[in-house]
């Protein structure tokens, strides 16, 4: 379900405010993430979704890993939009417990634009909507460490 949720979150658009954001606000935010394929990371699609459900159906994991970026836009003027530094990100999600799951994110390049808390949020926002959908409970955060 989370390949699936992030497969959604690939080029979701967000206006984000000062409240969100470190830098020029109101900008755009544009997510673009990736699945972990060995080494190299594959933006996700209806086909590496489809793989992914394939793989996990012979196969049990421990982590699932991710690559997000988040590339942002601030309009100048009514006509001019100018492209503001990206931000990447790699997240892991550890299954290790039946009760817990762990994200681990960490911000690798960029200016970090939105705060590694407030993304965290976001992620989980994002999969407790789908849940929700589904009939399950949603994640509760417990405690975020570090930032």
């Amino acid at each position: 379900m989370i390949v699936e949720v992030f497969e959604e979150l690939n080029g979701y658009v967000e206006t984000l405010t000062s409240k969100t954001l470190t830098s020029i606000a109101p900008s755009k935010c544009i997510f673009e993430v990736g699945i972990a394929e060995g080494l190299t990371f594959t933006f996700l699609g209806k086909n590496e979704v489809k793989k992914f459900k394939e793989y996990i159906k012979r196969n049990s994991t421990r982590n699932l890993d991710f690559l997000i970026r988040t590339l942002y836009r601030y309009r100048k003027s009514k006509k001019k939009e100018v492209s503001l530094w990206s931000d990447f990100y790699y997240v892991r999600f550890m299954f290790e417990d039946y009760d817990k799951l762990e994200i681990l994110v960490n911000h690798f390049k960029g200016t970090r634009k939105i705060p590694l808390d407030i993304l965290i949020r976001k992620l989980i926002q994002f999969i407790n909507k789908r849940l929700k959908r589904e009939g399950f409970k949603p994640l509760r955060i417990v405690k975020i460490v570090g930032h």
